[in-house]
C-alpha cells in the first residue's frame, strides 16, 4: 500500500508541475532524492551525484563536500554543495582558471562570502560563490547559444 501511495503522490505532483509549466515532465523519486526532467534539462535534489551531460560538462567536477541540489540543462547548470572548506573553494577557482575561465574576471571578498566570476569565451561564463559561515558553495555555468549577430 505504501508503494502505491508513493506512486500516486508522484503522479499528482508530476501532473501539477506539467500544468504549471505547460510542458510534459517526468518526475522520478527514489530513496536518493527526486529528479524532474523536461525539455530544458533536469533538476534534481537530495541527490549527491555530480550531473552528467549538458552545460556542466564545460567546468571541472567538484569532488569535495556534499551536493544538496543540482540543476542541469544544455545551457545552464547550478550546483549547491555543503560541507565545503574555504581552501576547497580556492582550489576550485584555480581549476576553473586552468580550464580557461580567465576572461572578464570579477572577484569579491566580504563579510558574506567569496566569489569568482569569469568567462572562458564570449558565450560561456561560470561563477562560484562561497559562504564560509555556512560552508556552502554555489557553482554555476551558463552557455549563451543565441547568435549575437541576429535581431
Amino acid at each position: 500500500k505504501e508503494k502505491v501511495g508513493e506512486k500516486i503522490g508522484e503522479q499528482v505532483v508530476e501532473s501539477a508541475l506539467e500544468k504549471a509549466t505547460g510542458e510534459e515532465l517526468e518526475l522520478d523519486v527514489d530513496e536518493e532524492g527526486a529528479t524532474i526532467k523536461g525539455s530544458d534539462g533536469e533538476f534534481s535534489f537530495g541527490n549527491t551525484d555530480w550531473p552528467e551531460g549538458g552545460a556542466i560538462e564545460v567546468i571541472p567536477a567538484f569532488k569535495k563536500g556534499t551536493i544538496t541540489s543540482a540543476v542541469n540543462s544544455e545551457t545552464v547548470s547550478l550546483i549547491t554543495v555543503e560541507e565545503v572548506e574555504e581552501n576547497d573553494f580556492k582550489e576550485y577557482v584555480e581549476e576553473l582558471k586552468f580550464k580557461g575561465f580567465i576572461n572578464n574576471v570579477t572577484q569579491h571578498s566580504g563579510e558574506l562570502g567569496l566569489g569568482y566570476y569569469a568567462n572562458s569565451d564570449e558565450n560561456t561564463k561560470a561563477s562560484v560563490v562561497y559562504y564560509p559561515e555556512e560552508k556552502i558553495m554555489n557553482i554555476s555555468v551558463e552557455i549563451n547559444t543565441e547568435s549575437t549577430g541576429e535581431n
